[in-house]
């Protein structure tokens, strides 16, 4: 499935800028240097195809520590930060529809996290369980289970983008919840891309939608 997110650069601006902070979950471990280069050099592998390598180092590298070099680790992390960073958009659009959002802005805010990003929450936490209790006799369908709800909560967050384009008109509002959609988006992407380099090499699924992202 192609999905193209036309975001624009002021989008991903205000998202870096405003919803950028550190992951609730705190990093265990102290991280050595070959800890982090092991984070920085995943993200920018040329075989593992991530619609934004530079926020997979900057919102990963914390967690460098508990990584240990383990991919697994990484790519649960990886999740765990894209849920965290997800409930964060939802208090966001509650915050607006609190301060008096128009009608048809807060029918679209309301929609989104409601009908979709509450949805995406709940497949990147079963996500994450799954990963976490994965066992050698149900792997290959666990791995299955990982992307079905991976992709999943990408439709989720297509679908909540797709109805703010359409029915948000203040242009300052729009701008700066697309833009932390757009980021979301992308983290989203990261994780699924991290997912199928663990997924791929223990027999698991191994196409990623992620390929298909393109980011303007």
């Amino acid at each position: 499935m192609k999905t193209t997110l036309s975001i624009n650069s002021l989008f991903i601006f205000l998202a870096l800028s405003s919803v950028h902070s550190r992951p609730s979950r705190a990093a265990a471990g102290a991280a050595t240097k070959e800890d982090t280069q092991f984070i920085e050099a995943t993200c920018n592998n040329k075989d593992v195809v991530l619609p934004n390598p530079s926020l997979c180092v900057r919102y990963l590298s914390p967690f460098a520590g508990a990584v240990k070099r383990d991919l697994a680790v990484l790519a649960r992390v990886a999740i765990d930060v894209t849920h965290d960073k997800t409930n964060s958009v939802v208090t966001y659009m509650r915050k607006n529809v609190s301060a008096g959002a128009d009608v048809k802005a807060e029918i679209a805010l309301k929609d989104c996290w409601n009908t979709y990003l509450v949805s995406s929450i709940g497949e990147m936490e079963n996500s994450t369980n799954a990963l976490k209790a994965i066992s050698a006799a149900d792997k290959a369908a666990a791995l299955g289970d990982v992307q079905a709800w991976m992709d999943a909560a990408l439709t989720d967050q297509d679908m909540c983008t797709a109805g703010l384009e359409k029915k948000v008109a203040d242009m300052n509002l729009k701008a700066a919840v697309l833009g932390q959609m757009a980021l979301v988006k992308q983290l989203t992407g990261n994780a699924l891309a991290l997912f199928h380099k663990f997924s791929c090499s223990n027999g698991g699924p191994c196409n990623a939608r992620i390929n298909t992202i393109i980011i303007h």
